[in-house]
């Protein structure tokens, strides 16, 4: 009958669509190698040039990476015709397996001494890594061609940098944007004042404006981080930090003093006949009182408006 006429591969092709090796004994694409890469906060945010060491497989040099010994040439192998694998039956089954005579190259040659026959030998080899603007940890830089060496010189592998920025002491990092806290005196929260900020690039001047309150955030554009493959820039955020100091002197007391004197809120107070003199520190108003005081104040405003 049919299946009587047909081999255990004949039979596999015709039940399976089979098909042995595409092209046995040609080039096998060599594998992709990953590396991780550590850089500075500044160079993730500049772009830079690293070089970094790979182990890797090479081309063999006594046989050119064909795994031949040199001046003899590859035949097809007896036992698999050049398939690179033999089909076994165990009853109805059937199972495909890797030549042994060959290897599953599908040919059979006179190994090179060097290389065993491989095409490959390992080497280590120093390799400049660009590193673009604005990568930041977790990004990928793709070196194509620089992986492994495929066995009979089937071309290269890629190599992979993964790459992990430190942190900075200053700047603090969102995706393109940068953070920073920036401390304030509160004389100069309360009167305003001009200040040096650093950047990224170089120290701008900033104009703090009067009444600046503590957790403020001032947003200068374009002074972040470039976005990575775009032109454009992320923003700078300046957090204010308002300084109220413990302890201070009799003569700024004393200032402090005349200055609460003239306060809207302290001669309204006065008014309402809530402070009489100055309070203890650790005096508690009552939130009843303060609440019938506060409407005094804002309806006796309202009338002088």
């Amino acid at each position: 009958d049919f299946a009587s006429n047909l081999s255990a591969e004949d039979l596999y092709a015709h039940l399976f669509g089979g098909q042995t090796q595409s092209d046995p004994g040609g080039p096998i694409p060599g594998d992709d190698i990953a590396l991780g890469l550590r850089i500075s906060f500044m160079e993730a945010v500049k772009g830079c040039k690293r070089e970094i060491s790979v182990e890797r497989e090479a081309h063999c040099s006594a046989c050119g990476g064909s795994g031949n010994k040199s001046g003899s040439s590859p035949t097809q192998c007896s036992a698999c015709d050049g398939k690179g694998n033999i089909t076994r039956s165990h009853g109805m089954m059937f199972l495909r397996v890797v030549c042994n005579a060959c290897g599953g190259s599908g040919m059979k040659i006179d190994h090179c001494r060097k290389c065993h026959g491989q095409g490959t030998k390992m080497e280590s080899k120093t390799i400049s890594v660009a590193i673009p603007q604005g990568v930041d940890t977790g990004t990928r830089v793709r070196l194509s061609g620089q992986g492994n060496a495929g066995r009979f010189q089937g071309p290269r592998g890629d190599l992979f940098v993964q790459i992990q920025v430190d942190r900075h002491p200053e700047f603090d990092r969102d995706g393109a944007d940068v953070h920073l806290t920036v401390d304030l005196s509160f004389v100069d929260a309360i009167l305003g004042t001009k200040i040096d900020i650093p950047t990224l690039s170089n120290d701008v001047t900033l104009t703090v404006k009067p009444g600046t309150q503590p957790g403020e955030i001032v947003r200068i554009r374009e002074r972040g981080i470039k976005r990575l493959n775009r032109p454009d820039f992320g923003d700078q955020l300046i957090h204010f930090n308002v300084h109220i100091p413990k302890n201070v002197t009799n003569e700024q007391s004393s200032l402090l003093q005349n200055f609460r004197k003239v306060d809207p809120d302290y001669i309204d107070a006065v008014l309402d006949g809530e402070v009489k003199e100055t309070p203890e520190p650790d005096s508690v108003s009552d939130s009843n009182t303060s609440d019938t005081a506060s409407s005094r104040r804002r309806r006796r405003r309202k009338q002088s408006e």
